[in-house]
């Protein structure tokens, strides 16, 4: 029994609330309450689910369209093939700037792919369509958690390829925290590190299966 005050779960017989002290509805009109509750309980998880569902669908269309775009340029899925181990910093800025900030929704779609190939975890970085979206829902605090991830994710999975990484996900974190304070100087410091080490990852792959 949901107390109709404060919300708080009662026991069944219950005349007070044991939260607010509030009386509780009897007989009929406690089941009425009872049914409104769950209704709005289940109300609230379908629309959960839907909205998980419409984000899962609308975050696979666009990495399907980037895809499409990126074997039309000669930068497809390896599909077997050796993972990009020269992405640069400097690059990276400058094709941002040239292309108005499309090479930098590439360089992600390219990242998550190779760093998912790349690492065997159980983990999945999610791919452009995901990070677009959810960047716009969280005003762009996702994008920070997003390289959080990826830099934890390769200090996890640098070992497996017998290489010790000093930097993690809090260390680009911080960095990007700092360049706030720095003139963004240390943003920049945070994206090198990050490209570093998924070129490492990426090259120590290569090695592993042959594909240098």
């Amino acid at each position: 029994m949901f107390c109709p005050n404060c919300g708080k779960e009662n026991p069944e017989g219950a005349k007070f609330c044991s939260s607010c002290g509030k009386p509780l509805p009897a007989g009929s009109a406690r089941e009425a309450f009872d049914r409104t509750v769950n209704n709005v309980n289940n109300a609230a998880g379908h629309a959960a689910e839907t909205a998980k569902e419409a984000f899962n669908s609308a975050g696979q269309k666009v990495d399907s369209a980037v895809s499409e775009v990126a074997r039309d340029l000669g930068g497809g899925a390896p599909a077997g093939g050796p993972l990009k181990t020269d992405r640069s910093l400097v690059a990276y800025v400058l094709l941002s700037i040239i292309t108005c900030g499309i090479y930098g929704y590439y360089f992600i779609y390219t990242v998550a792919r190779d760093v998912n190939i790349a690492c065997s975890d159980n983990d999945t970085t999610s791919g452009l369509g995901m990070f677009i979206l959810l960047n716009i829902v969280t005003c762009g605090f996702y994008g920070l958690y997003w390289e959080y991830k990826i830099g934890n994710r390769l200090s996890a999975n640098a070992k497996t390829y017998g290489i010790e990484m000093q930097e993690n996900g809090t260390t680009i974190l911080l960095w990007r925290l700092l360049g706030a304070l720095i003139c963004f100087v240390g943003s920049f410091v945070g994206s090198y590190i990050l490209i570093k080490n998924i070129n490492a990852i990426c090259a120590a792959y290569n090695r592993e299966h042959g594909l240098q």
